[in-house]
């Protein structure tokens, strides 16, 4: 486990680093170098964390989309009408939506190894805001057997 100081060092050091600007800016005449120098590491600082913080929220925004999961069947796409937030865009969660969409709760339906391989693809894309659909690729055979007359 951490200590403390390992693991908040990096909000110590800023407190520090901040206590000193502010001794040094409180300590000089205005027209010192010193003095000089704090106001414009004042300034530019605000300025980088306003970017930032533009960039945090920009990211935080795209977590929100609303993304839509289709089913490919034989190159036809088919809604399911599910949509998911882009920041729950996982394995899991759309493997539990379609373990709740299928016709009957006995057997699951079975994802091959290409399947599985193109929908981790699909879900690293949404996840990295590349793509905005879920696209889950099977055959029309699996959809008839799992899905079919359940979404439409």
């Amino acid at each position: 486990m951490k200590s403390f100081l390992e693991k908040y060092k990096l909000i110590i050091m800023f407190i520090v680093i901040t206590f000193i600007v502010l001794g040094i800016d409180f300590s000089v005449a205005e027209n010192n170098f010193w003095y000089k120098l704090a106001q414009h590491l004042d300034n530019s600082t605000a300025i980088a964390l306003a970017v930032l913080a533009l960039f945090a929220y920009i990211e935080y925004a795209k977590g929100e989309d609303e993304i839509p999961i289709i089913f490919l069947v034989d190159g036809k796409e088919i809604d399911t009408n599910f949509k998911l937030l882009r920041k729950s865009v996982t394995r899991s969660e759309i493997l539990g939506i379609l373990g709740m969409i299928q016709k009957s709760s006995t057997g699951r339906y079975d994802i091959k190894n290409d399947m599985a391989y193109m929908l981790m693809e699909n879900i690293a894309e949404v996840q990295k805001g590349k793509k905005d659909k879920i696209y889950i690729n099977m055959t029309k055979e699996l959809y008839d057997k799992y899905f079919n007359n359940e979404i439409q």
